[in-house]
């Protein structure tokens, strides 16, 4: 019998004497004990035996080889990407399966996983692998960060070995960090060259007047002598 593409096997067997079909005479029988007061109790133990193909919405994530071959041109991948999971947005299935075939473990940690909760998955690192790619550094203001930010704490929910990911986050989302800090260097740097330029300007200033300031001072003192008493000199302050 075949329930939601899977399929089970059942079996009825009398507990008392062994391993066989019970025939419904038997079942009725009141010298047996199965029906009392019109009622039957019954206890199933259901088992799956094997895994059907029938609904291609329940397929699980293809099993990948333990060492594969690092291309981006897989088959493997393609048939996983684009017929377990149509909803995984077509751009990030490149991404998806680069990484996939350099970290094996993403695959296999989400081959139990239902189809949907799998499709959220690669599509929350997809999101993230995309967003990396197609930002530059200069882009990542508050708004970038917060949004990368967002997506990478999606990501983290559905428990992918992520360490080869984290330093290029952390890297990215330090990048504001890093910018305010040059920002203020640079603010610091342009005062104090205009402190320079008004120092530059007082001292040209200040060089002029003592040029001048000495030029009258060797004008009225060349060959004049100080006096004394009702003698007048000619020497003018």
């Amino acid at each position: 019998m075949t329930f939601s593409g899977f399929e089970y096997e059942f079996s009825v067997h009398n507990s008392f004497e062994g391993n066989k079909f019970l025939s419904f005479d038997e079942l009725k029988n009141p010298e047996n004990g199965f029906i009392v007061n019109d009622t039957c109790v019954i206890e199933a133990g259901i088992f799956v035996t094997k895994y059907v193909y029938e609904n291609e919405e329940y397929e699980p994530i293809c099993k990948i080889d333990e060492n594969p071959v690092k291309d981006n041109d897989n088959p493997l991948f393609d048939e996983m990407f684009r017929r377990s999971f149509k909803n995984v947005d077509p751009t990030f299935v490149p991404l998806l399966e680069e990484v996939c075939l350099q970290h094996p473990a993403l695959v296999e940690s989400q081959e139990n996983r239902g189809c949907m909760f799998t499709e959220w998955a690669f599509t929350a690192l997809g999101r993230v692998l995309h967003f990396l790619i197609t930002k530059k550094l200069e882009d990542m203001d508050d708004e970038a960060c917060d949004h990368l930010q967002s997506l990478w704490d999606e990501v983290k929910i559905f428990e992918f070995d992520l360490d080869w990911l984290e330093c290029d986050v952390a890297f990215a989302l330090g990048v504001k960090e890093k910018a305010a800090k040059v920002k203020k260097l640079k603010e610091d740097v342009d005062g104090l060259e205009i402190k320079i330029e008004i120092l530059k300007t007082e001292v040209e200033r200040a060089r002029k007047e003592l040029v001048q300031a000495k030029e009258e001072f060797e004008e009225h003192t060349q060959d004049h002598k100080l006096g004394y008493g009702g003698s007048t000199s000619t020497f003018i302050n």
